[in-house]
């Protein structure tokens, strides 16, 4: 393959999405899921981003909502030993037993209708635990699946993918809600957010994925 580094993406397609919602509504076969917003990515530590904080509002807004309706939730935190991999790829974060694998106050004060699941690595759904939780909302007849969090191009895009090439091993007809009122990534150096979420969004688009702006 020739690289063209000049090419130029066209994102247009993605403006199909502005001023639309999901709107839970009465729904009873809808799960939450939240992807680390804990106090590592949010609030505090080497990869802390302000983006990510912004978002807490929403987040907490749209939990409210499923605690509201009685749909469960589930809240991915990362939590690392001295010798995780990961570190090869990532500055030091959310040490195992610290406050950086917390959920943010906001979050934590719903923890007991929240399942807090931890995870080693960028892809939620490797865990043993979430594939146990997943088995067991499809044999409840969950057919919505709202993921929200960060980051919009790791964490969030990694397990919602994966969780979309689940189903589709399976036949199962469901259906993946990302609403970008609720997803953020970081800024860096050589990483633009407002760039890499407009890829991460066209690729889970383009993948089936329901994209929308809110959820209602």
């Amino acid at each position: 393959m020739k690289v063209d580094f000049n090419y130029e993406i066209n994102f247009e397609v993605l403006k199909r999405i502005q001023n639309t919602t999901f709107e839970i509504g009465d729904k009873k076969d809808t799960v939450l899921f939240i992807v680390d917003m804990n106090n590592g990515f949010a609030k505090q530590g080497a990869l802390y981003s302000d983006r990510v904080e912004n978002i807490i509002p929403n987040v907490k807004d749209i939990a409210q909502m499923f605690i509201d309706r009685k749909c469960p939730i589930v809240a991915f935190s990362d939590s690392h030993t001295e010798d995780s991999i990961e570190f090869k790829t990532y500055p030091k974060h959310c040490m195992e037993n610290s406050i950086e694998t917390e959920l943010v106050d906001e979050l934590l004060e719903m923890k007991d209708k929240i399942k807090i699941i931890s995870k080693n690595s960028t892809n939620g759904f490797l865990e043993e635990e979430t594939q146990a939780a997943i088995k067991k909302f499809i044999k409840e007849g969950y057919k919505n699946w709202v993921i929200i969090g960060c980051c919009t191009d790791i964490c969030v895009k990694f397990f919602a993918l994966t969780l979309q090439n689940y189903f589709t091993k399976e036949n199962l007809d469901f259906n993946i809600v990302i609403p970008t009122s609720a997803v953020e990534t970081y800024d860096a150096p050589g990483h633009n957010a407002n760039a890499m979420n407009l890829f991460s969004l066209l690729e889970m688009y383009m993948n089936g994925i329901t994209v929308v702006e809110n959820i209602i």
